[in-house]
């Protein structure tokens, strides 16, 4: 027997905004319906949970966090999150009690199961899936196209959007980058829908009606938590890289590949079966026995690797005029492959290290927010970027570190 009664009244309360409450569960079968906002429980027990529109439902538990229910998905822009359960274990165990649009939920079929922290977010698409579509006009007006994930569009295969593209929306759990040159090179942006969907009204004035290549990953919300080498094994982590790309993703570890050297390894890789959505690049540069390579070079080759469209970076810090003692974590998000100036011929290698590139830091729009009154667009700083991963920064930019 379904119960609604004062119980469906005080769902209804909370439809439309995030609810963070524990409601009162009753012994016999019961439905909640949710159309709008997170909400949030320990534990479910014997209920039938429908949700429609945008909405997402949480469950905080460990141990049987949804005992005896059926969680049904009706939208693409619903989602399931079992925070204290690795995907792994909500494949084997839990999904069978999910549905999809009535359907019996079959994992990388009719949704995907992945990472979310140290938990798994079930989100109801399917490998056809569109997350991206593209407006030729600003805020989100003129002709559009929806664009699939895993596929580079590049030049010709926008069709009628190549060059053309000035804002876009992007679903939640993917990203996307967008470049000026059909090999991705020249201006180009990574965005990632995390938090929400991403709308971007208006694109970039490097980047409006001139984006000639677009390329969309499936996002994962791995933990900051992660090591080097194949040595994984009994450590709680949210990803891990090898100095090569010979591995692939499981659903509870993100493999994350890195060009180790100038030419190796190959970029002709399967990112979507990799579980790839960052790329590193050049291990230690500086040393003989690593990636050895003189600056220049590496500028030079770096259009190897934007050509993939998977996200870049190197880690940075930033220290604002305003603010000296306070320390700014930020990545790098681009760098020019033509050197600012060029006093004369460069013909060595040496020489090539004597010449400057314009390098782009970017801040992580939550720190922004977090600390608006330290961080402001406009401000004046310095930043510094580490050059040897496995050096550790500065006393000076330890200090004073916002987290």
């Amino acid at each position: 027997m379904t119960t609604l009664i004062q119980f469906c009244r005080a769902v209804r309360v909370l439809c439309g905004a995030t609810a963070v409450m524990l409601l009162p569960l009753f012994a016999s079968a019961q439905t909640i319906i949710i159309t709008n906002g997170t909400q949030i429980y320990a534990s479910l027990t014997n209920t039938t949970v429908i949700l429609s529109n945008q909405c997402e439902l949480r469950v905080t538990a460990t141990t049987t966090p949804i005992s005896g229910c059926i969680i049904n998905l009706t939208s693409a822009d619903t989602s399931l999150v079992l925070l204290g359960i690795k995907p792994s274990v909500l494949v084997s165990t839990y999904l069978s009690q999910v549905r999809i649009n009535g359907a019996g939920a079959v994992v990388d079929s009719n949704c995907r199961v992945i990472q979310y922290g140290n938990g798994a977010i079930v989100l109801p698409h399917a490998p056809s899936f569109q997350p991206l579509q593209v407006f030729s006009g600003p805020h989100f007006t003129g002709s559009s196209n929806n664009l699939s994930a895993f596929v580079y569009y590049k030049g010709s295969g926008l069709g009628a959007m190549n060059a053309t593209i000035s804002s876009f929306r992007l679903k939640r759990g993917y990203t996307a980058t967008f470049a000026e040159g059909e090999s991705g090179n020249g201006q180009s942006r990574n965005y990632v829908a995390a938090d929400g969907d991403l709308e971007i009204s208006v694109l970039p004035s490097n980047l409006d009606n001139k984006v000639r290549f677009v390329y969309v990953a499936a996002w994962r919300w791995a933990t900051k938590k992660g090591i080097a080498g194949n040595i994984e094994s009994g450590l709680n982590l949210g990803w891990k890289y090898n100095w090569n790309m010979d591995q692939n993703s499981t659903r509870d570890l993100q493999y994350i590949p890195i060009r180790q050297t100038r030419w190796w390894p190959g970029l002709g890789q399967n990112w979507q079966t990799m579980g790839a959505d960052h790329l590193l690049g050049y291990n230690e540069p500086d040393r003989p026995d690593q990636a050895n390579m003189a600056v220049g070079d590496a500028i030079y080759s770096w259009p190897d690797l934007l050509g993939t469209g998977l996200r870049l970076g190197a880690p940075a810090r930033t220290v604002l005029d305003t603010a000296p003692g306070v320390v700014v974590p930020a990545t790098v998000s681009f760098i020019s492959d033509m050197a600012q100036f060029t006093p004369r011929t460069v013909e060595t290698a040496d020489e090539r290290q004597e010449l400057m590139f314009r390098v782009r830091v970017r801040i992580a729009p939550g720190l922004l927010q977090k600390y608006s009154d330290y961080v402001k667009p406009g401000l004046p700083g310095v930043a510094y970027v580490r050059l040897d991963t496995a050096a550790e920064w500065p006393e000076h930019l330890t200090k004073g570190l916002l987290e």
